[in-house]
């Protein structure tokens, strides 16, 4: 973790989602922390392979990781 071993910083990738956590499985809701040129790589595969995201399941998780636990 980049937080207990800064040394680290640039080698970690966090990935999560809204699935488990807030109990929304099925809206396929998540997100990707790292460094730029690995994000973005990340998204332009990611565009290749899927399509977006629901307007109501952004909504609905921007909801859930804003709110209380």
């Amino acid at each position: 973790m980049p937080v207990l071993v800064p040394e680290l910083r640039d080698k970690c990738i966090v990935l999560n989602g809204v699935a488990k956590t807030y109990a929304m499985t099925g809206w396929r809701v998540g997100w990707m922390i790292g460094r730029p040129d690995v994000t973005k790589a990340a998204q332009n595969l990611q565009s290749h392979c899927t399509s977006n995201v629901a307007n109501v399941c952004q909504a609905a998780a921007l909801a859930a990781v804003s709110g209380p636990l």
